[in-house]
């Protein structure tokens, strides 16, 4: 810029993007585990996704279910640029984040999208500000926001591509799903030296984080499908540089 004459330029600063996990059954790393808690691991996965991604994560802790600890939480969350929630976005008695999130003023655009994993996310803006609820099982928060937030995030910091090139892949063996829903597959993906070969990473149930390590890209399987037979190509978002294979 200097060599151009500029003294200053317009730039974009990184977006704040506060994370709150919700529900009961949350500890933190650290804390003894009681009967039916689990770890709250989605507020760290998160935080790393969005610092490579260039902003700067607030990891506001843990809400509980009830009224006062969510509002008292997602009050603070507003104050960032953005916020994402995981967890208490389906339709259970002690899922209330939906319901509180409009209680402070979020309008709500959209709730469910027919997606799996995935499917309870809602999304709305508060004063123009995006909130993103995500689901609580981690395969499913860490892939809804690789397919959702990460391109809203670069979008905020003016990238014009935002959304992930696909890769033509041939897929290794026969997967069933349910038709009328676009399927997110993790998978790992090699060159045999003629073409990319996609297989699964292994079990596909949203709470087994070693699917998502051992994976370098997310097949979409499109909603009109119920079979797709191995040696078809498929379409993958690489999660890893395309170059890495």
């Amino acid at each position: 810029m200097a060599a151009f004459g500029y003294s200053r330029v317009a730039v974009i600063r990184r977006p704040q993007v506060a994370i709150l996990s919700t529900g009961d059954e949350l500890v933190e790393p650290g804390e003894p585990l009681g009967p039916g808690q689990i770890v709250n691991s989605n507020a760290y996965s998160l935080a790393a996704a969005i610092r490579e991604v260039g902003g700067v994560p607030l990891l506001l802790g843990i809400a509980r279910d009830e009224h006062e600890s969510l509002k008292e939480k997602l009050a603070t969350g507003l104050q960032a640029d953005v916020l994402i929630t995981t967890a208490g976005v389906s339709t259970g008695d002690r899922d209330l984040v939906c319901e509180v999130l409009q209680e402070v003023g979020v309008e709500r655009l959209f709730w469910k999208i027919d997606i799996k994993p995935g499917r309870p996310t809602a999304f709305g803006l508060s004063q123009g500000k995006p909130v993103f609820s995500l689901p609580g099982n981690p395969v499913s928060s860490m892939v809804t926001f690789e397919e959702l937030v990460r391109p809203a995030l670069l979008k905020m910091m003016g990238y014009q591509r935002v959304i992930k090139p696909y890769v033509q892949a041939i897929l290794k063996e026969t997967i069933s799903k349910k038709a009328g829903r676009t399927q997110f597959l993790r998978v790992r993906v090699v060159n045999n030296g003629e073409e990319l070969i996609a297989s699964s990473s292994g079990d596909q149930n949203t709470g087994i984080l070693s699917t998502m390590l051992r994976a370098n890209g997310i097949a979409v399987l499109p909603a009109d499908r119920g079979e797709i037979s191995a040696g078809e190509a498929i379409n993958v978002h690489m999660v890893s540089d395309i170059d890495e294979i």
